[in-house]
């Protein structure tokens, strides 16, 4: 019996002591709030989006576009969107900031606001640009064109949120002279002012005066040469006038180059005007069997007279499932191989029509296809899609990328692209 007794005992003590080390043991996933804003890809307050945890709890934003959730646990997943099979789905946050994208439903609440600018008649044929600048908000509708002689008008659309009474910025007039193939050769008047946009107001006018466009810019050079691996087809490299203090919607496209790694643009050169030029080429990864393929891109910033090279890094590499995979489950593996710098990878599904497209953050190679799904998206039994990586480099982990406004942050200066493979579901 006494025996018994201390069996017992030892039993009791034995149980107690592995309570106690579970307890020990027991991983307790941190609670704490987070403080989210979203933005459209222009980044502009997306205050009509929908984000949740994971798919519940469903939060909106204010009209600034800022979200919040209390009592979170950490690692979360933030899914943000409200249109069936179109998503933008971050996987393992673990910041109680987090800074996201709906790129779906821009311009869907927007303002459709249009300008009258007048100028003096011209008197030969010219391209004009006439560009809105400002730290604020917008997107300007259009902002070139080929005028004849005696053209003195230009309407400009934009579009803006009428939560803001209104925007205040500059209005920028440059003429410039083209040769027999539309290529610039010269610049020829300048001017700037500054105006007030009324969000309550449809239309406005402005005028040129001619005392106020009289300056004529000099013509510079800017030389470019672009390098890439043998398997990226370079198509387009693109000059722009940035302003770095400004909305990057107040970027001018002055020319586009197409189909060759090497040339030159004539600039205009302004004084006493915080400017820039950025030089962005533009690939495509093959092989590709939809004609909305996805691109890559690399961009350098320089003034008149630089050589500018663009040098492509060897880009990402889709691993499984391999291309034209049938049979796809929750269960299989999405993987990529990088041979470049670290950065944080945006998986992209999208079908043949461009139509729907589902975009999953991380700073992982790879995930499962279960990982997907959410309270948008849900892959049908026999679905054909397409998917393909970017990548945003220089952001070590995912919560270094939402910790920033990416679309107007400097840390980064090229955005690669894999190849586009596709793959059906089961059936």
């Amino acid at each position: 019996m006494k025996s018994l007794k201390i069996i017992i005992i030892l039993f009791a003590l034995s149980c107690g002591t592995a309570l106690f080390n579970g307890c020990l043991d027991a991983p307790v996933a941190p609670i704490g709030n987070v403080n989210g804003k979203v933005y459209d890809r222009y980044g502009y307050p997306a205050y009509y989006s929908v984000i949740s945890e994971g798919d519940y709890p469903i939060a909106k934003p204010d009209y600034k576009g800022n979200f919040t959730f209390d009592g979170i646990k950490y690692p979360y997943d933030l899914v943000v969107g409200s249109e069936p099979q179109n998503e933008s789905k971050y996987i393992g946050l673990s910041s109680n900031i987090a800074i996201v994208y709906d790129y779906i439903g821009f311009d869907i609440p927007a303002l459709n606001y249009r300008i009258a600018v007048s100028f003096p008649p011209l008197k030969s044929q010219k391209t004009l640009f006439i560009n809105f600048l400002s730290a604020d908000n917008f997107k300007q509708l259009n902002y070139t064109g080929a005028f004849y002689r005696g053209d003195s008008l230009f309407g400009i659309g934009f579009y803006m949120h009428g939560l803001n009474p209104q925007i205040n910025g500059k209005l920028m007039y440059l003429e410039a002279s083209t040769d027999g193939s539309g290529r610039i050769i010269s610049y020829d008047k300048f001017g700037i002012k500054n105006v007030t946009l009324y969000t309550n107001e449809l239309d406005q006018r402005f005028d040129f005066s001619p005392d106020e466009i009289n300056h004529t810019p000099e013509t510079g050079t800017l030389n470019f040469t672009v390098t890439a691996p043998n398997n990226l087809d370079t198509r387009f490299t693109d000059c722009f006038i940035n302003f770095p203090s400004l909305n990057n919607c107040s970027d001018i496209m002055l020319e586009e180059i197409a189909y060759e790694n090497s040339g030159s643009f004539n600039v205009p050169v302004f004084t006493g005007i915080d400017y820039r030029f950025k030089m962005n080429n533009i690939y495509y990864n093959w092989p590709v069997y939809n004609p909305f393929k996805k691109t890559g891109q690399k961009w350098e910033f320089a003034k008149p007279g630089n050589n500018v090279t663009i040098t492509h890094d060897a880009p990402i590499v889709l691993l499984t499932p391999p291309d034209r995979q049938n049979s796809v489950s929750d269960s299989t593996t999405f993987s990529i191989f990088d041979p470049g710098e670290k950065g944080v990878y945006v998986f992209k599904f999208f079908d043949g029509m461009e139509s729907t497209e589902t975009s999953v953050f991380t700073d992982k190679t790879s995930f499962k296809f279960a990982e997907l799904r959410s309270r948008l998206v849900n892959f049908p039994h026999n679905y054909t899609s397409y998917w393909c990586v970017i990548k945003y480099p220089k952001y070590t982990t995912i919560n270094d990328f939402v910790a920033v406004n990416y679309v107007t942050d400097d840390l980064y200066n090229s955005i690669p692209c894999s190849q586009t493979f596709i793959f059906t579901t089961a059936p």
